[in-house]
């Protein structure tokens, strides 16, 4: 059975919910409202897995790497 539109929106969103979620804890536990001052800024798999989550929902996983807002 094929997913609708609606659903695939639906799980896109509980999918950024759940990393940003992650992505504040991290932040909140070192004491930053940003990612930006952390010393692991680009080896933190909470960052990592939050930017990738966005980027597929904004490209709806396009193989053109083309956006959809």
């Amino acid at each position: 059975m094929e997913t609708s539109s609606i659903e695939k929106n639906a799980q896109d969103r509980s999918k950024s919910e759940e990393a940003r979620a992650k992505l504040e804890s991290c932040q909140h536990e070192r004491g930053y409202k940003s990612c930006y001052p952390c010393d692991r800024l680009f080896e933190c798999e909470a960052r990592i897995a939050f930017v990738n989550t966005i980027y597929a929902s904004m490209s709806l996983e396009q193989s053109s790497g083309g956006f959809q807002f």
